[in-house]
């Protein structure tokens, strides 16, 4: 095996670490007018459309051990590649922002040091992430996940704990909450490539990965609608 080989268990662990996402709360959140019965078929649907196509990118780039980005050239060239290169540094940047934000808001509910401060805090500790890489801090990662699955764990027992039921507000076509559970994973189609082409098994790692993102991200989505429709609540920081 190349020391510079992920194995099936590593792939699959990052990207449960993917799905566990306060973005796929809140969106969950917007499922809530469907009811619960409904809401959980948008979820499944949505999610196994998505994560279909997820899969299908991820081995194409195992396969051919080429980046998400070096795989677009396949069909658009080497210019239409650095095209759609250009608009995914957008949208992650953009991404990046709306995630250290949602991040800053739900700590400075832990304590209160104001949003800049924890911005500033969350934006370096993405930073020094970055500079140390994905095997540095391998086992660094672990202990994340873990942590992150038992804090997810409390707050579903949180949600679905309680006995009051609140109405919800607004309002969702079912074929729009299908969509919304689609985009998801379609969301990872730039970057998945990424890390399935240094897999050891590429067609098990791929099916792995995005079987483990369906798993919790589906989870999110839930966790997002119960908490609209069984506590009322629309702020997940409080919860």
């Amino acid at each position: 095996m190349d020391s510079q080989q992920t194995s099936v268990f590593s792939n699959g662990l990052l990207w449960f670490g993917a799905g566990i996402s306060i973005a796929e709360i809140l969106t969950g959140m917007l499922l809530s007018p469907l009811g619960w019965e409904k809401g959980l078929w948008a979820i499944f649907i949505g999610h196994i459309i998505g994560g279909a196509v997820m899969i299908g990118a991820g081995i194409m780039g195992a396969r051919s051990r080429c980046s998400a980005m070096e795989t677009v050239s396949f069909s658009f060239g080497k210019e239409g590649a650095k095209f759609f290169a250009g608009l995914n540094v957008i949208q992650l940047i953009g991404w990046t922002a709306v995630m250290i934000v949602s991040a800053a808001a739900a700590a400075e509910v832990i304590a209160p040091l104001g949003m800049p401060l924890w911005s500033l805090i969350i934006g370096s500790l993405i930073a020094l992430w970055i500079v140390m890489g994905m095997t540095t801090l391998g086992r660094v990662n672990v202990l994340v996940m873990a942590a992150l699955f038992l804090l997810t764990t409390v707050l579903s027992v949180t949600i679905f704990g309680t006995d009051t039921a609140a109405v919800p507000s607004g309002s969702i076509t079912f074929g729009g909450a299908v969509e919304l559970a689609v985009a998801m994973p379609l969301s990872w189609l730039p970057v998945i490539s990424d890390y399935t082409r240094e897999a050891e098994k590429p067609v098990k790692a791929s099916v792995v990965s995005c079987l483990t993102y369906f798993a919790a991200s589906s989870w999110m989505f839930v966790i997002g609608m119960g908490a609209a429709l069984f506590t009322g609540e629309s702020d997940i920081a409080r919860i």
